[in-house]
């Protein structure tokens, strides 16, 4: 409700700002009823464009926070925690084996052990600037949540040893959203 009332006083503010502003600047002062309506109609334009506008950039900050989730792989009897990001770009899929491909940080050294004992395969990856045989790993009961829900799903996770963003360390694949997690929300 702050954040509602607050959009409100600022649609409010441009507007009496806009109509101050168009009105020094055309230098009027005491004109005709008709020319002052036009003025308010005008200011209501431009302020309706630039309130549209930062409504834009208010809901993509929205959007934002509905991107990131806790998954948690479990790694012969040892659970993983990673906050990992919705990538709408990442669409990698292994026909092969029937399961979406996920890229996260390889969080521990001892990872690289208890893998041994998970089914693989090797995925070709390609990006802007490389194109590298990787191996991916199947999981079939990885869990991610956020808030009160929780999805199991079935993936592949190809584990990297470099950094992939402060805020997050592992990227989701788009498909496991539309498909096993429920969707696009409209």
């Amino acid at each position: 409700y702050i954040k509602l009332i607050a959009i409100y006083f600022l649609i409010n503010v441009i507007n009496v700002g806009v109509i101050v502003s168009l009105k020094n600047i055309l230098n009027i002062s005491s004109i005709v009823f008709y020319l002052k309506l036009c003025l308010y109609i005008l200011s209501f334009l431009i302020a309706k464009y630039f309130i549209k506008y930062i409504w834009k950039i208010y809901k993509r900050e929205n959007i934002k926070d509905d991107l990131f989730y806790k998954v948690t792989l479990d790694i012969a009897g040892r659970k993983y925690n990673y906050d990992a990001f919705l990538d709408t770009g990442n669409n990698v899929f292994s026909y092969t084996y029937n399961v979406p491909v996920i890229f996260a940080e390889m969080l521990d050294k001892n990872i690289t052990k208890d893998l041994n004992k998970t089914q693989s395969f090797v995925i070709n990856t390609v990006t802007l600037t490389s194109n590298k045989e990787k191996r991916a790993y199947i999981f079939d009961n990885i869990e991610i949540s956020k808030n009160n829900q929780k999805w199991k799903v079935k993936a592949a996770v190809v584990f990297e040893k470099t950094k992939i963003s402060k805020q997050y360390n592992m990227l989701l694949n788009y498909i496991l959203y539309t498909d096993d997690m429920g969707g696009i929300k409209i």
